[in-house]
This record gives C-alpha cells, sequence and structure tokens, in this order.
C-alpha cells in the first residue's frame, strides 16, 4: 500500500484512462480466422512503420516477408521482472556493426523493433506490460532509446519503486493491518447475512408452529425438528418411484424395435404394490392419523408413500417406455439416464434437508444449554474459537510447509487443512443459528422486543436481509476488493506501468509527480485502449488461467487439469486452443493493470 493513505490502493481504476489517439473499433466476430486477420494486418503496418527505414535502403529487403518473431517471458514475481528487463535492456541495446545495413538487426528498431509479439505471465507481464505503455505512449523509437540508456528516468523509477510491490516498514505494516481487518469485516458482513438467510429458512416450522399451533406437540417430539420428518417424507415419496422406474426399463431381445409391450409380471407386480399402499392407508385413516401435516410423519405412513411412488414410478415408466416411438435400446438407455440424474438431485436434497436440521437441532440444543448457565459450553465456545482464530492464521503457513515437505506429508497436511477450515466455517455458521434462534424466539432479548412476537422479529430480520440485498447488489468486485488483490494491482500499477503516463513525464529527467505512493489520472489504461503495435511495438498477449474445476460442456469434476488457458488482448480473449471471444466496443473488460495483476 502507499506511504500516504489506504485510499490510494482502492483507487486503482480511477486512475485509468485511454490512451493518446486510440483510433475507433467496432470489435471482431468471434472467430479465429478473424483474429487472425486482424493480427496480419496489425503486424504488417506495425513492419511498415519500425522497418520501413530499412526496407528504403535496400529495396530489395521486404518487411513483411521477413519471418514472425516473438518473446515469450515466464513469471516468477519481482525476481523474474527484474530478469526481464535485463534481458530487454540488453535487445535495445545498439550491437556492434548495427550500423551496417547488412547486419541481422540493422532495423531503427533494432532486436525490439522485430518483435511482432509478446507473450506474458506473472512477473514477466510487469516488464511487458511496462514496455507496452513506453511504446503506446512515446512510439517504439523512444521507447527503445529508454530501455537502452543506463542513466535513463524510466530506468531509475524502476531502479527505485521496483520492489514497491513488497510492503516494508512500519508505515507499511500497518497499512497492511487494517487492508486485513476491511476485508475480515467486509467478509463477514457478507457471511452474517448469509446465515441470516439460511437461519430464516431454518426456523420456518418454528416460526409457523409458534404462530399458528396447526402440529401436535406430542406427535412431533420424536422427530426432534420437522426438517427431518420432511427429509423422509421426500425421499419416500420420490426415491422409490425412481428406483422401480429404473428397473421397469429392461433391454429387449431386438434393441432396434420401437414397440414395447407390457407383461403380465409387471401388471401383477404393481397391482399388488397398489394393494399395499391402500391397505397402510387405509390402517391410518382408521387410527386417526392420517394426516401428516398433524399428527407428523409416521412409519406407517412412510411405508404407503414409498409403496405409491413405486406404484406411481412403474407405471409412468412403463407408459413413457410404450409411447415413445424410437428404437427400444435407445429409449431405455435415455430413461435409465434421466432416472439415474434424478435419483442424484433426490438423494441431494435429502441430505441437504437433513442437514438443514441438524443446524435446527444442534443450534437449539446449544441455546437451551446457554441460558441454563453451562459453564462448560461457555468455556468451549471461547476455546474454540481461539483455535479458529489460530488456524486461520497458521493456514497459509501451513500450505508453505506442505508444499516444501516429502510426499506423505503433502497427502494429509492439505487435507487436514481442508477438514479443519470446514469445521471452522460449520462453527460460524452454528454460531450465527443460535444467535438468531435466540433473537427470533427468547422470550428475554432486548427491552424493545420484550413483546414482539417471534414472526415479527423475523420480519425485520428479512427486511434487514432485502435491503442489504438491494444496496450491496451492484457491488460486484466486493470479493475482488475485499482481498490482497486490490492492493497488489495498485502497487502493481504505479510502480510499473505509470511509467508509461504522460501526466507523470517520467520520460524527462525533470519528470513531475514522481512520487509513487500518488495516484495519478493516467497511471493505468483500460485494456481496450491498450495497443502498443499501432505505435510499432509487440502485439502483447497477457496470460492468466481460468479456474475450472469443473468441465462446462459436461459439469464433470476434472481430475487432472483444473484450468483453461485465457490469453488476453484489446482484441479478444482466447480461451483455451480453440475459442475466441471478441472484445465489443462498449464491453468493460477491465484495465491493463488488472490482467497483469491477474496473471
Amino acid at each position: 500500500m502507499p506511504s500516504s493513505t489506504a485510499a490510494t490502493d482502492a483507487a486503482t481504476d480511477a486512475g485509468a484512462c485511454p490512451a493518446p489517439d486510440t483510433p475507433a473499433w467496432s470489435g471482431l466476430p468471434d472467430a479465429w480466422s478473424a483474429l487472425q486477420a486482424a493480427e496480419r494486418s496489425a503486424l504488417a503496418e506495425r513492419r511498415r512503420q519500425v522497418l520501413g527505414e530499412a526496407s528504403a535502403q535496400d529495396p530489395q529487403a521486404d518487411p513483411l516477408a521477413l519471418p514472425r518473431v516473438g518473446l515469450a517471458l515466464s513469471g516468477g514475481g519481482i525476481r523474474s521482472a527484474t530478469f526481464a528487463l535485463g534481458l530487454m535492456r540488453a535487445m535495445a541495446q545498439d550491437r556492434p556493426g548495427a550500423s551496417d545495413a547488412t547486419a541481422p538487426d540493422a532495423t531503427p528498431g533494432g532486436l525490439l523493433g522485430r518483435l511482432d509479439y509478446l507473450s506474458t505471465v506473472s512477473g514477466g507481464g510487469y516488464i511487458g506490460a511496462m514496455y507496452g505503455r513506453l511504446v503506446a505512449t512515446y512510439g517504439q523509437q523512444r521507447a527503445r532509446q529508454l530501455m537502452a540508456a543506463s542513466h535513463s528516468p524510466v530506468l531509475g523509477w524502476l531502479r527505485r519503486n521496483g520492489r514497491y510491490l513488497t510492503p516494508g516498514g512500519s508505515r507499511d505494516i500497518g497499512m497492511a493491518i487494517v487492508t486485513y481487518l476491511r476485508a475480515w469485516l467486509a467478509i463477514h458482513a457478507e457471511f452474517m447475512f448469509a446465515c441470516i438467510a439460511l437461519g430464516l429458512v431454518v426456523v420456518l416450522p418454528h416460526l409457523w408452529q409458534h404462530s399458528l399451533q396447526v402440529l401436535d406437540p406430542h406427535a412431533w417430539a420424536p422427530w426432534h425438528t420437522a426438517w427431518w420428518a420432511l427429509s423422509l417424507g421426500m425421499w419416500t415419496a420420490l426415491a422409490p418411484g425412481l428406483i422401480a422406474g429404473y428397473w421397469a426399463a429392461r433391454d429387449g431381445p431386438d434393441p432396434t424395435t420401437t414397440a414395447t409391450r407390457l407383461g403380465w409380471r409387471d401388471l401383477v407386480f404393481v397391482l399388488g404394490i397398489a394393494y399395499g399402499a391402500f391397505s397402510l392407508l387405509r390402517s391410518l385413516y382408521v387410527n386417526g392419523v392420517l394426516d401428516p401435516v398433524r399428527h407428523s410423519l409416521t412409519w406407517p405412513g412412510a411405508g404407503a408413500l414409498a409403496l405409491g411412488s413405486v406404484v406411481i414410478g412403474q407405471v409412468a415408466t412403463m407408459g413413457w417406455l410404450a409411447m415413445d416411438k424410437t428404437p427400444h435400446a435407445l429409449k431405455v438407455a435415455r430413461m435409465r439416464n434421466i432416472l439415474t440424474r434424478m435419483l442424484r438431485w433426490v438423494m441431494v436434497a435429502t441430505l441437504a434437508l437433513l442437514g438443514i436440521g441438524a443446524l435446527d437441532r444442534l443450534s437449539w440444543w446449544i441455546l437451551e444449554e446457554l441460558q441454563t448457565g453451562n459453564q462448560w459450553l461457555w468455556r468451549g465456545v471461547g476455546v474454540g474459537s481461539v483455535l479458529i482464530v489460530v488456524l486461520r492464521a497458521l493456514v497459509q503457513p501451513l500450505q508453505k510447509i506442505a508444499s516444501e515437505t516429502n510426499m506423505r506429508t503433502r497427502e494429509w497436511l492439505p487435507r487436514l487443512l481442508d477438514i479443519g477450515s470446514l469445521f471452522g466455517v460449520l462453527v460460524l455458521v452454528m454460531a450465527w443459528m443460535v444467535l438468531l434462534q435466540w433473537f427470533v424466539f427468547a422470550p428475554e432479548t432486548f427491552a424493545a422486543l420484550r413483546n414482539v412476537p417471534a414472526w415479527m422479529r423475523a420480519s425485520l430480520l428479512l427486511a434487514a436481509l432485502l435491503a442489504w440485498i438491494l444496496l450491496s447488489a451492484g457491488n460486484i468486485q466486493m470479493a475482488n476488493t475485499s482481498s490482497l488483490h486490490s492492493f497488489y494491482r495498485a502497487r502493481l500499477t504505479r510502480a510499473y506501468l505509470a511509467v508509461g503516463n504522460l501526466a507523470r513525464n517520467l520520460a524527462d529527467e525533470n519528470g513531475v509527480r514522481a512520487d509513487v505512493t500518488r495516484v495519478v489520472r493516467g497511471d493505468d489504461t483500460s485494456l481496450q485502449h491498450y495497443r502498443p503495435e499501432t505505435r510499432g511495438g509487440p502485439i502483447h498477449l497477457v496470460n492468466t488461467c481460468l479456474n475450472q474445476t469443473r468441465d462446462d460442456k459436461s459439469g464433470l469434476f476434472n481430475a487432472d487439469r483444473k484450468g483453461t488457458a485465457v490469453t488476453a488482448s484489446w482484441r479478444g480473449f482466447e480461451i483455451g486452443p480453440r475459442e475466441f471471444v471478441a472484445l465489443q466496443d462498449g464491453h468493460d473488460a477491465g484495465t491493463l493493470g488488472r490482467w497483469v495483476a491477474v496473471s
């Protein structure tokens, strides 16, 4: 962070402005051929600018006939940026014999002038973007001179501020502390409202009973929470039918036939199951406990639901197979696939309801224990809170240790960290659940709420949740601004990309506003206006990785590669080896500094 104010690190995009003399752009179609044609045209114009003088001295030399040349700068933070700077400075030097028109680099742009592409990632992007901004602002010739001269003000700026990314000193440490504190408060505010939304769902059965007294307390007492009865009821009403339907979709002797005949065994099976369901329902009616809402879900009632589900699933599957006129083998395969997917969703929903019930039961039990004044629970809460804070502070050091230790340790330590993190999240969720149950149902909370009914207290929480969603829905950058991304991007922009800011005038030894801690308009530029090739520089390709733990087409978990390469330029984004998404006029693709920081 800057040494002046914390606000300067947050103002990352505010200092961005279009590059001077940026030509209009109407966009490309989302096609590789369009991108390749646009780059061929841009490279031809770039070579005419930089290599035109050489071809004028030798009419036989056609700059467009020269092979394309690219430079790739790898990542590694400040160390790789330092190496890349030395490499590009060496390429910017006038080599012996360069005055000879027959020399391989006898061009006005030297070796740097021969670069058609500049591909960078991470630390290499610091220097690549710095050079690209120099070219876009001052042109290729002046940028090469600034890179080559040992005492140029640009190199002086980099020497002084190249390590600005690394905080140092008490003031920077203080800025880092308040950044963490600010992020912690923002994250937990979002987490609190997420828990309020979950908690309002959890307490819905309690609110319903508290307000209307519909349920029979004695009948529902064995369930402890209505969510567990609901989970069993949903599973018995859906899962048996899906299972029975799967086994009803059987392969036939002729896979090509389109007709599906219903066997007498299937009919007898359906009639027998239907009779069993009817018998159970009749016994429930005779005993006066047929209403599952009033008298809860009994085991005979669950059995009747399961048998009825089997009948419906069997009949629906057989009817669908009979009406479908596609080949028998194909429709059986499709039906089995659909039924398996549906059964999976039923199991997921059932487990979710069981989990909600567990949150309800456990949070209610903890609230009762706390209200009775059990000291062991209070001590456990205190110790647990300390352990969570310590674990959260040790996550990154432990991950680093795991990456440096032997293979066996690498296998179990990340798993332990994951388990510990999940446990910490569960404890935080449980804490908010207990607090919400106390606020809604406890007789003695606040004096102003003493005579307020539970449904009205819950309505107050719902109103606060809706107000938060309404007011913060447009803050889509919260995830990035609550992390160290903005801190890193702001310093990266001012330390490296600001050399191309005309307002700083760093190309002049008497440049003004040379304080790296100040935010100056033009330190950054939008990606759409970053076009160094129009001033004789290379086409800059900023590389990064798109996290993809699940395949975007099948939705399956990626067990091997969990990312897709993304290459960004002002023309658009190359995603993987086949896809190109063009950047259209008016699209907000962010700034160059943002993409270099992400890279």
